[in-house]
C-alpha cells in the first residue's frame, strides 16, 4: 500500500566453494550499485547494508536485483556457489510513509529454501595454465648433433591439473 525503503539484503550461499574463494560482493539494481560488502559472513551470508542510503521501491513495481562477486583462482573446477534468501529476516525493509517494517515473504514450501527452483547455481569451470618459454637462447646448431635442446618451457597451472595432450 505505500513506496518501500530496503535498507538490508542478506543473501545465503550454500554451495561446495569455499567461502574464502568468494569476495568483493556488489548488490545492483539495473546498473546501479547500490552496496557492496568485502566477504561471506562466518555463517556463510553476503549482507548489503543500505542503511545510509535506503533503495526506494515504489510501490506495485517489480524489480530485479543482482549480485556480482571475485571468484578466487584458487577455486576448484567443479566447485558450486548457490544462492538465496533463506530467512524472512535477510531482507529488511520500512514503509516510507508510515516507517514500519513491511512482511517478507521469500515462499514456503521450499520456494526459497535452496531446494525449490527459486535460487541461482552457478559452477566453476576449469583453471588457468600458463605456459612460457625459459630459453635455449638463439643460435647456430653442429651439422650431425644430438640430444640438442631446441625448448625449455614451464607450465604454471593455477590449480592441480592433468595434461592430457601437448603439442609443440
Amino acid at each position: 500500500t505505500e513506496d518501500v525503503l530496503i535498507k538490508r539484503v542478506a543473501i545465503y550461499q550454500a554451495g561446495s566453494i569455499s567461502r574464502s574463494n568468494l569476495t568483493n560482493f556488489n548488490l545492483y539494481q539495473g546498473s546501479t550499485l547500490l552496496a557492496t560488502t568485502a566477504s561471506l559472513s562466518s555463517t556463510d551470508l553476503a549482507t548489503f547494508d543500505l542503511t545510509a542510503s535506503p533503495y526506494t521501491l515504489p510501490k506495485d513495481i517489480a524489480r530485479t536485483f543482482t549480485v556480482k562477486a571475485d571468484i578466487a583462482a584458487s577455486a576448484k573446477p567443479n566447485d558450486t556457489i548457490k544462492f538465496y534468501a533463506d530467512q524472512t529476516t535477510d531482507i529488511y525493509a520500512v514503509g516510507a510513509t508510515y516507517g514500519y517494517g513491511v512482511q517478507i515473504d521469500i515462499g514456503t514450501s521450499g520456494t526459497y529454501n535452496g531446494s525449490g527452483t527459486n535460487f541461482t547455481t552457478i559452477t566453476v569451470q576449469g583453471g588457468q595454465i600458463t605456459v612460457t618459454t625459459s630459453g635455449p637462447a638463439t643460435g647456430n646448431l653442429a651439422i650431425g648433433a644430438t640430444d640438442v635442446n631446441f625448448l625449455n618451457f614451464t607450465v604454471s597451472p593455477v590449480v592441480n591439473a592433468q595434461i592430457k595432450i601437448l603439442r609443440v
